[in-house]
C-alpha cells in the first residue's frame, strides 16, 4: 500500500512524518470509514462498531461526526489526536 488519497493529499501510514493537509482554510478534512480505518489499521466494521458505541454516549474509539441520519465521517485532526492519546 503506497498511500491513501485524502482530498488533494496522499497520506501514508508507513511514513511517520506524513501529514494530511486540508485543501481550504480551517475546514476539517472529513474521512470516510474506509479512509479512517486504513489510517488506524482497523477494519471499517470495527470503526462502525466504535462509532455506534460513541453515539450511544460511550467513550469508545475516535470521535465521529454524524451527518444526517446515516452518514458518518471522521475528522483527520481528531483521529491524530485520539491516536496519540492511545500511546502507553
Amino acid at each position: 500500500m503506497t498511500g491513501i488519497k485524502v482530498g488533494t493529499a496522499t497520506w501514508s501510514p508507513y511514513l511517520p512524518h506524513a501529514e494530511i493537509i486540508p485543501s481550504s482554510g480551517d475546514f476539517p478534512m472529513l474521512l470516510t470509514a474506509d479512509q479512517a480505518a486504513a489510517l488506524l489499521g482497523v477494519s471499517p466494521s470495527t470503526l462502525y462498531r466504535w462509532a455506534a458505541r460513541r453515539i450511544a454516549d460511550e467513550s469508545v474509539g475516535p470521535p465521529v461526526i454524524l451527518l444526517g441520519e446515516k452518514i458518518l465521517r471522521w475528522d483527520a485532526c481528531e483521529l491524530r489526536k485520539w491516536l496519540a492519546e492511545q500511546e502507553r
